[in-house]
């Protein structure tokens, strides 16, 4: 084979494993309505839709890796329980800012402190929801008692 033949395979190849890559970054990425085109109350109505019908599909992993944060900040983390869950699923979770994605929720609950009684914690989090890839994660989030 000569030497131009060779080259115009190769490029050929690396044309077409260009091409499929971003074909796939296309399609992976695009949310059910292009989020930039939404207005305001669309983005409101679309958030609060994705939570009542428990549509996100990161939200029981982020459920797990917010509760382990939380425990962290206990002396004896397996003596913390939930009474409001720290989940965008639990009830009291509301859009704050659609057009940001961003996702107010509060949580509470109990752990043992250096007595051994439980005493009550409660905080809140803000959760940005990110539309390209149907997920969310933890923005900034604060506990007291």
């Amino acid at each position: 084979m000569e030497r131009k033949e060779i080259n115009k395979r190769i490029y050929s190849v690396v044309f077409v494993i260009i091409a499929i890559i971003i074909a796939i970054c296309y399609f992976t990425s695009e949310p059910d309505k292009a989020w930039s085109a939404m207005t305001y109350e669309e983005r409101e109505v679309f958030l609060t839709a994705k939570i009542e019908k428990r549509d996100i599909k990161n939200a029981t992993d982020l459920q797990i890796e917010f509760e382990h944060m939380i425990e962290k900040q206990f002396r004896d983390p397996s003596s913390v329980s939930f009474d409001l869950e720290p989940s965008v699923y639990n009830g009291l979770a509301s859009v704050v800012e659609a057009d940001s994605a961003w996702i107010h929720l509060r949580f509470k609950g109990y752990a043992k402190n250096l007595f051994n009684a439980n005493v009550p914690f409660s905080g809140m989090a803000t959760i940005e929801y990110h539309p390209n890839n149907n997920t969310v994660s933890v923005k900034t989030w604060s506990m007291g008692e």
